[in-house]
Parts: structure tokens; C-alpha cells; sequence
């Protein structure tokens, strides 16, 4: 059983942040916000950590910040030494750059509720459980895309967006489009900010809100699945 701490990388540019119970109390972990903190304190080594979670973020990966491209050498670092790995909407999108260059501004920008298909198979491939199908809050306008290589690996798709979720063959990474982690208060709020930007961002605001749904389970299937590999020192499904 591993000791080191898990690392959570909370790329969020608000002064709030992830919310507080985003990592379960008694794991034990490091926070770091690398777009409110001085560039070296950006780890690019995954080695002092049990595991990476990189969270959601207002930034685009593809503007390339300073701080951006150090998480990426830290996401290349974490597939060299097999550190699992766990990326949420930014972080999806930053691990699909930084391991294939898979990342691009999105044709149908998502915001707002919508279906998440799995691919068949999927369910035994994803960190935790999750349904075949589910309506989830997503808010992006960049994306994935699948790269053709053969270690990168569809699990889920939207009528809107192709990679909802990958993840790396033969390593213990993932990455997830959609905002299972968000609640309805949360979830509500970004999309009445988006939709202030309006509807030329692709937006679509008339009925989205009565498809609103909140699933506390999938996300707890999810992360508390991707927990347990690192308590159990294997990137292997417990």
C-alpha cells in the first residue's frame, strides 16, 4: 500500500476553486493551483505522489500558459513512472495534448446538460462505475479528439463531441470531458455565466435548463473507483 500523497492540481482561476470536499478527508494529499502560484511551484515530477487528479479550469489548454506546459511534462513524467492519473475537462483535455497532441478548439461547444454514451466494453475500462448512458453538466469549447493511436482509447461519446472519455493503453490514466464532480447549485451557476457570453458561443439556452440532473453516484463511482487504485498501490480495477 502506497504512502505518498495523492496530488491534486486545482487549475481553477476564481479564488474558490475545487469544492472543499473534492478529495475525501481521510486521503491524504497535496493542493496546488498552478495559475495562482509562483511557475516553480508547478511540480513536473509525479514521483513524490500515489496519484494525479487535474481538475476543470476557465483556461484553454491550447493557449499554452506557462503553467499549462508544465503540467504537461508532469502528465508525461506520470505515464514514464506509471503514476495513475485522472483528468476532469481541462485536465481531460491537457493529457490528450500532452500524450498525443489530441486537443483542438470544439466545432459544437457543449454547455449545459447532455447524453454521454459509453462505447461497448467501456464500463470495465473507466477508473470507477458508471452507466452506459447518463445525462451529465458539461462546459467547453475545446476538446479531444481521438488521434488514431493505439494506445489512446474512446470509452465515451456525445452527439456533440467524440472523446468523452479515454483513456491510456496499458497505463493507469483517464480522462473525462463531462462535470460529474459539479453540483446542481454549482453546475446552475457556470451556465447562467456562459449563457450571459451569448448564444454566439453555440449556447443553447431555451429548454436546456429543464434537462438539468444531478447524479451524486456517478461521480462517486468514478473518483472513489480511481481512489481505491491508488490505496491499493496498482492502476488495476479493484
Amino acid at each position: 500500500m502506497s504512502t505518498a500523497p495523492m496530488l491534486l492540481v486545482d487549475c481553477y482561476l476564481d479564488d474558490f476553486g475545487c469544492p472543499a470536499d473534492f478529495v475525501p478527508p481521510a486521503i491524504d494529499h497535496l493542493r496546488v493551483r498552478p495559475g495562482h502560484e509562483e511557475l516553480d511551484a508547478v511540480p513536473t515530477s509525479a514521483a513524490p505522489y500515489s496519484g494525479i487528479v487535474i481538475s476543470g479550469s476557465a483556461a484553454s489548454v491550447l493557449e499554452e500558459r506557462p503553467w499549462s506546459l508544465r503540467l504537461e511534462q508532469l502528465v508525461r513524467d506520470a505515464r514514464d513512472r506509471g503514476v495513475p492519473l485522472f483528468g476532469v475537462c481541462f485536465g481531460h483535455q491537457l493529457i490528450a495534448k500532452a500524450l498525443f497532441d489530441a486537443a483542438r478548439p470544439a466545432p459544437t461547444p457543449e454547455v449545459g446538460w447532455y447524453e454521454v454514451q459509453l462505447r461497448q466494453g467501456a464500463a470495465a475500462r473507466l477508473p470507477g462505475e458508471a452507466p452506459e448512458t447518463f445525462t451529465c453538466f458539461l462546459s467547453h469549447f475545446d476538446e479531444a479528439f481521438d488521434p488514431g493511436h493505439p494506445d489512446f482509447v474512446v470509452l465515451a461519446s456525445s452527439e456533440r463531441c467524440e472523446v468523452q472519455a479515454f483513456r491510456v493503453r496499458g497505463a493507469p490514466i483517464w480522462g473525462v470531458q463531462f462535470h460529474a464532480e459539479m453540483d446542481p447549485v454549482e453546475a446552475n451557476g457556470l451556465f447562467d455565466l456562459r449563457v450571459a457570453k451569448g448564444l454566439e458561443l453555440g449556447i443553447i439556452d431555451e429548454g436546456m435548463r429543464d434537462l438539468a440532473t444531478y447524479d451524486a453516484a456517478l461521480w462517486r463511482g468514478l473518483y472513489d473507483g480511481f481512489l481505491a487504485r491508488l490505496s491499493a498501490g496498482t492502476g488495476a480495477r479493484p
